[in-house]
């Protein structure tokens, strides 16, 4: 079709590196630097991955409150809530 998704492709290449730095915090046991890469991955591009990490870095970073509230609003959207790790 001739579009250049060029531009595209970088945000969406970011938000992924975004996501991947915030897993290897989580591992690293660093809560707020994964949350942090978490919401920078969400203001990239919105998904349900973005999400659940963000869940579990609000949860690290000793949001327990704030992690849980959003993981359960995760499982009771129809969009994001079965076949999740968070559905049960």
């Amino acid at each position: 079709c001739g579009t250049d998704l060029r531009g595209l492709k970088a945000v969406v290449l970011a938000a992924w590196r975004a996501r991947e730095a915030a897993r290897r915090s989580l591992v690293e046991g660093d809560g707020e630097s994964a949350l942090r890469h978490a919401e920078e991955s969400l203001a990239l591009h919105r998904t349900e991955r973005a999400l659940r990490l963000r869940a579990l870095a609000l949860i690290a970073a000793g949001r327990l409150r704030e992690g849980v509230r959003l993981a359960a609003d995760l499982v009771d959207n129809p969009k994001y809530g079965a076949g999740t790790i968070f559905s049960s």
